[in-house]
């Protein structure tokens, strides 16, 4: 039988002293969008941190492709799933190209620069969320929208067959709300 593409079984977390998590189980497979849907405080952001192993469950074992999470390093991880973390702000000044850049990383020694190729994934993912024209300028200079934007295609460079977005719409227009949620639709039908 083929491991599904993300499992949590039995998944309890703590979030400041209180219970988050109970007992969470979850599949999940090539081509599907889950949406977590709740109150503030309610979890969600825990739940996507312990599915993205930056917190350890207290129970339960989250796979990724068939691997424990903990047992994948941090770049391993970060070929198989990136993370669009809530409130993504860069506090440097980084440009958008600098940024989506990033997102190459995992597959690059520290002693490498980015190719060609790195280049043109970087290119064609910040054509795809529409900033192309926006590759010079400093991230922090750009308004809430467009900086989502951005920080979108950095994940999308990453390459990964599993995307965690927290919060990806927050603070964007309704019709930049509909977008990022038209181009996670597309992804899922591209088999993310």
């Amino acid at each position: 039988m083929m491991a599904h593409l993300l499992e949590a079984a039995n998944v309890v977390e703590m979030f400041g002293g209180l219970k988050a998590i109970s007992d969470f189980n979850i599949y999940l497979d090539p081509g599907e969008m889950v949406g977590l849907i709740g109150p503030n405080g309610a979890g969600k952001s825990t739940l996507l941190k312990t599915l993205r192993g930056i917190l350890p469950p207290l129970a339960g074992q989250v796979t990724l492709m068939g691997l424990p999470i903990q047992l994948l390093s941090p770049r391993d991880f970060a070929q198989r799933a990136a993370y669009l973390r809530q409130g993504g702000e860069i506090a440097f000044d980084y440009t958008a190209l600098d940024v989506v850049l990033a997102g190459r990383y995992p597959y690059l020694s520290w002693w490498q620069q980015e190719t060609e190729s790195d280049r043109a994934i970087a290119a064609a993912c910040m054509a795809y969320t529409g900033v192309s024209e926006l590759a010079d300028k400093p991230l922090h200079a750009m308004s809430g929208g467009r900086r989502q934007r951005v920080l979108l295609a950095k994940v999308l460079a990453q390459q990964t067959p599993v995307l965690f977005l927290d919060e990806p719409a927050t603070g964007l227009d309704i019709i930049y709300q509909e977008e990022i949620f038209r181009f996670c639709r597309e992804l899922c039908a591209a088999g993310k």
